[in-house]
């Protein structure tokens, strides 16, 4: 007979963000094993373990019935009187999860990438801690952008004999669609984003010459900023918020007429909410994005983008004012991915770039950037793309723009990207990202020219990365900068669900399933 004292509850964990996940058997359990003597555990001893290492959140997969066969049903009283969060998510032996129990997950996985992010401790278990809970430590890691074979490497390198059954693989398997390239490259492209912001963050304001001194062997590695490794800024913040909004609408045009730039609007108003500003919408409802406390960070938002969200006055869905600041831009990535099936995603960039920024300069670029970003989507080269914009009858300072950043010497010194301007309105932004994405090899050596200038650095690292995630998508997912990101789950699910509403073969009801999460307003 087995015991806790004899076998004291062995927790094999990975780190993950800047916290750890455990994986172990179930506290507590009594009765026979089918690797080894019979177990009579202790449940008390086994959440002494548990408070010792530090756990945070304990998820149970086992069913009731089968803690009650293990004598451990009332472990949900036992963990609350040790303090512990307890979430009870149960898969059948051998089983794979059912629809309810993704909709359960959808709700409490992103309060355990919160936790995570902050340096919290998570343990999974089953009953022995194998294959149930490695499908859910695989999840979690794959939410964070991992492909399903790192995932189980890890895995299985961290707990032996760990790992899903074959069916359980393949479930995870169609629910990433991780084989599907074009599901791939909406990933990449919002992940590359998100991580050219979070390497400019930092920098931003800097000047040249301190940039030199902090890296003398180029940007190579994701400061911390306002407190956080890896932060991101207003740039990902509105790039998801925008997102959000083009997937509610895609739900809104269940009950009929949608006007997707409304819908965008309201989701922008909500993003004016998390950075501590009354938003004049009366949708108040807190469900998804606005709900997340890690979205509730002000990282030197846009004036431009904070005044025309707050207008009071306002009374056309279009903004009023004269600027052409980078926020026209850096926001319309979601855009191109939504309207990638679509013939032309200009008009649709020029409203959703319109609802902050005016001026048709800055509305130009942003229609640009979407047009270049739907060719690579398509499988055409950058040089393609850039020549296709020669069909949107874009102004001259765009093009000049667009010129100067085909036309500078491809030596990739900032000396030469600041020929290109600073990135603090649109064109100049646009020039940059695409500059870094003409001269780079790598989608690493890309980000590093884009942001090494003394101007914008996150809002041109954030465009150039967007554009770098589609010519080196598999560099993206594969980089380590993305297992460090801030929000990585959020970025994975937007991108993740972006692709599933752009190329939704189940029709009304798979859109009807997403209204809990995405309501059309």
């Amino acid at each position: 007979m087995r015991n806790s004292i004899t076998h004291p509850l062995k927790i094999d964990s990975f780190p993950l963000a800047e916290g750890m996940v455990g994986m172990t058997l179930c506290p507590g359990r009594k009765g026979p094993s089918l690797s080894g003597a019979n177990w009579n555990r202790d449940l008390q001893a086994d959440i002494l373990r548990l408070k010792l290492w530090r756990t945070d959140i304990v998820i149970s997969l086992t069913g009731q019935e089968e803690m009650d066969y293990l004598q451990v049903g009332d472990m949900n009283v036992a963990m609350k009187a040790a303090g512990l969060l307890w979430y009870f998510m149960p898969i059948p032996d051998a089983g794979v999860p059912d629809a309810g129990w993704l909709q359960m997950w959808r709700q409490i996985s992103p309060v355990l990438h919160q936790r995570l992010e902050a340096g919290g401790r998570i343990v999974i278990h089953c009953r022995a801690g194998l294959e149930r809970t490695a499908l859910v430590a695989a999840l979690i890691q794959c939410e964070r952008g991992e492909s399903i074979s790192h995932a189980l490497k890890k895995i299985a390198k961290t707990r032996a004999g760990a790992g899903p059954l074959l069916h359980q693989r393949r479930w995870l398997e169609e629910m990433r669609q991780e084989s599907v390239r074009q599901c791939q490259l909406f990933r990449a492209c919002l992940f590359g984003g998100a991580i050219g912001d979070a390497l400019g963050a930092e920098v931003e304001f800097w000047s040249l010459d301190r940039i030199r001194q902090t890296f003398p062997r180029g940007v190579d590695r994701i400061l911390p900023h306002d407190g956080r490794p890896a932060a991101i800024t207003d740039d990902t913040q509105m790039t998801l918020f925008t997102a959000e909004g083009l997937i509610r609408a895609e739900v809104r045009g269940l009950k009929g007429v949608c006007y997707p730039p409304g819908v965008v609007l309201n989701a922008l108003l909500r993003w004016l909410m998390t950075q501590d500003q009354n938003s004049r919408t009366s949708v108040h409802d807190w469900i998804g994005l606005v709900s997340d406390p890690r979205m509730h960070h002000r990282r030197a938002p846009g004036n431009t983008c904070l005044s025309s969200l707050m207008a009071e006055k306002r009374q056309e869905i279009m903004a009023c004012n004269n600027s052409k600041g980078c926020g026209a831009i850096m926001r319309v990535a979601p855009v191109a991915l939504y309207a990638s099936v679509a013939e032309d995603g200009s008009d649709l960039a020029d409203a959703c770039s319109h609802l902050t920024h005016a001026h048709p300069t800055g509305r130009n670029a942003a229609r640009a950037q979407t047009q270049i970003l739907m060719q690579l989507l398509r499988g055409v080269s950058l040089e393609e793309a850039v020549r296709s914009l020669h069909a949107l009858s874009l102004d001259d300072a765009t093009l000049a723009a667009v010129q100067r950043a085909w036309a500078a010497i491809p030596d990739g010194r900032p000396e030469t990207v600041e020929t290109l301007g600073q990135g603090w309105v649109a064109e100049e932004a646009l020039s940059i990202a695409l500059y870094a994405a003409r001269v780079a090899t790598g989608f690493e050596e890309g980000l590093r020219i884009a942001v090494t200038h003394s101007g914008d650095s996150d809002s041109t690292g954030a465009i150039a990365g967007n554009l770098l995630g589609l010519l080196f998508p598999d560099e993206v997912m594969a980089h380590a900068w993305r297992t460090q990101i801030e929000c990585a789950d959020l970025i994975d699910r937007m991108a993740s669900d972006l692709y599933a509403i752009v190329h939704n073969d189940a029709g009304e009801r798979f859109l009807q399933a997403l209204f809990e999460f995405y309501p059309g307003v």
